[in-house]
């Protein structure tokens, strides 16, 4: 991945390009731009309004659920990304509340926010309104300003602002600011094209591993016997053990004896 961040203009902006490829150093591939914004100095905090909890007069939503929908549209989650853990819906507005398990919770030090966290704050939209039933991801950010780093627990409200389109805020498990986000359109996804997504980069996803062999039915056995134990005249084994002598203070294997002049009875 590359992240590339422009020089400031007159207005002190900044443009900010994120591209992602293969990771083979062999493969000449070219590199694909994932991503592309403008950054700019955010806005003074006005808090967020999360600090009373769970929202009065808001409705549960059920997430039982949840995850198999997810699923069964093709957006499966694993247990890490799987940190929405209740939901309500006030009017048209949506509150969810975030946990982020606790394998995330070690390293959540390291993201301004963390992936999974912020990826459980987007599951909540698919109780907005602004797209029906439909799964949904993230297509564009708007005015996104990160207040506070390495939360480990959210409150979350969306609140539509258009067809497709709405506002995010975050706070933590007190209220205060973590993440506001003026606008986020939204786009319908299926399964088709979540396939042809995989496919164009499966090749990328290989890896060499080792594979422990499964163990052999039988072994034909071996015979083996020590160099000081074989008998003049008798058969020599298969496989004939030598034990290398040790000079007085030595290492074994650190010295090496002259068998060039021995004698092999048989």
């Amino acid at each position: 991945m590359q992240v590339v961040v422009g020089a400031p203009d007159e207005t002190g902006a900044r443009t900010l390009n994120i591209y992602s490829r293969d990771h083979n150093p062999a493969a000449d591939l070219l590199w694909t731009r994932n991503a592309t914004g403008v950054l700019v100095d955010g806005p003074e905090n006005e808090g967020t309004g999360l600090s009373q909890w769970p929202p009065a007069e808001a409705t549960p939503i059920s997430l039982e659920t949840l995850y198999e929908q997810f699923a069964e549209s093709g957006l499966a989650y694993g247990p890490l990304f799987r940190g929405l853990t209740a939901a309500w819906k006030s009017g048209e507005d949506v509150f969810a509340e975030i946990d982020l398990p606790e394998q995330g919770r070690s390293e959540a030090g390291r993201f301004g926010v963390h992936p999974a966290l912020l990826d459980a704050c987007l599951h909540a939209s698919t109780f907005t309104d602004s797209l029906g039933d439909q799964a949904v991801l993230p297509f564009a950010w708007t005015g996104v300003t990160l207040h506070a780093t390495g939360a480990v627990a959210a409150r979350v409200r969306l609140a539509p602002i258009g067809p497709g389109t709405v506002t995010l805020t975050v706070a933590d498990g007190a209220g205060a600011p973590v993440m506001s986000v003026d606008s986020l359109a939204l786009r319908p996804v299926v399964m088709d094209q979540l396939a042809e997504a995989r496919s164009a980069f499966h090749d990328s996803l290989f890896r060499v591993e080792w594979v422990q062999a499964a163990a052999a039915s039988s072994v034909a056995p071996v015979s083996w016997g020590r160099w000081d134990g074989l008998v003049e005249g008798a058969r020599v084994p298969e496989v004939v053990v030598f034990e290398c002598p040790v000079p007085d203070g030595g290492v074994p294997g650190s010295d090496t004896p002259d068998v060039s002049g021995m004698d092999v009875p048989g």
